[in-house]
């Protein structure tokens, strides 16, 4: 057999076998994986955020929507009724649509 150095490290040991290049490409292969995971999670992450903000968004506009439309018809139900009662006293009778009729 040939003769070994004492001062030989293990990296130029593995370096010999050839296995530096197989870590090589096994690193590599790692790092493309994860960097590819990253954008996927990142892009998944995106995409739930953004459907948790609109089913709030949306709940919390029907909330808002349904206090304006009450606050509103608080407010101005006595006056439609009261304009609904003051048209209703003041409406033709059957015998006044009969003249208008007869007059046509």
């Amino acid at each position: 057999m040939g003769e070994r150095s004492e001062n030989v490290t293990i990296l130029e040991l593995v370096n010999q076998f050839g296995l530096m290049g197989i870590v090589s490409v096994m690193l590599a292969t790692l790092t493309i994986l994860v960097a590819l995971a990253g954008i996927y999670a990142f892009f998944d992450v995106r995409r739930a955020a953004r459907r948790v903000a609109r089913e709030e968004a949306e709940k919390i506009a029907k909330e808002v929507a349904e206090t304006r439309a009450n606050t509103y018809l608080q407010a101005e139900l006595p006056g439609m009724i009261a304009a609904y009662a003051e048209f209703a006293k003041n409406a033709a009778t059957a015998e006044d649509a009969n003249n208008i009729a007869k007059a046509q």
